[in-house]
């Protein structure tokens, strides 16, 4: 009790990734409308819209020559349908994948599942591919080891050269955390505030 009482008095919690977190943070701000003497700050690059106090931002910030290139880059978008069920599913975004890798050398490919990742992953592979797994469901030491080995070829600000295309294939946990670029993206559709962060990991 008494460290319960610690963490709900005089507390300031900063929540990093807080689109993950809106059951914590509902229950933060329960507490707080009940007497809880606890500030909140929810890190994300999307936030809530019906909130208040965001920051943003400014129009000197706006101006600034590296962040005005980034914000103007135009991320072309191509919407194909697929409602045939899982495997008429993989078949596309592996012939959308080969299709993107034409004129680009590192290729997101998002999806929703682990499942689905996987299935993607070994069908690029059979057709000879180079393409990595990264998903939530491996262990830390194994994934520090992934990333050490991937991290110089896809992270941001990297200095981009030719050769053959490696294709990322990924689940939802790219969207965090991840400093890293995609030439080019192919996603599944998601929840808007997933696309953005997806989004956000193409041509940083």
């Amino acid at each position: 009790p008494i460290h319960a009482g610690f963490v709900g008095n005089d507390a300031l919690y900063i929540t990093d990734e807080a689109h993950l977190s809106t059951a914590f943070i509902e229950t933060v701000e329960a507490a707080c409308r009940y007497g809880a003497d606890v500030r909140l700050i929810a890190m994300t690059a999307t936030p809530v819209v019906e909130k208040t106090a965001v920051v943003r931002l400014s129009s000197a910030d706006q101006a600034h020559p590296t962040l005005l290139r980034r914000l103007q880059t135009s991320k072309i978008a191509q919407l194909v349908i697929c409602d045939s069920g899982e495997p008429d599913f993989v078949k596309k975004a592996i012939l959308a994948a080969e299709q993107l890798s034409e004129s680009a050398r590192v290729i997101g490919v998002v999806v929703n599942r682990v499942a689905t990742a996987r299935n993607i992953q070994q069908a690029l592979i059979k057709r000879k591919h180079r393409a990595e797994l990264l998903t939530g469901r491996v262990r830390a030491y194994d994934r520090d080891r992934l990333m050490e080995r991937l991290l110089p070829e896809i992270r941001a600000g990297r200095i981009r050269t030719d050769g053959e295309p490696l294709f990322i294939v990924a689940t939802q946990t790219v969207e965090v955390g991840a400093d890293i670029d995609f030439d080019a993206l192919l996603t599944e559709a998601a929840p808007l505030d997933s696309l953005l962060q997806r989004f956000g990991r193409l041509d940083r």
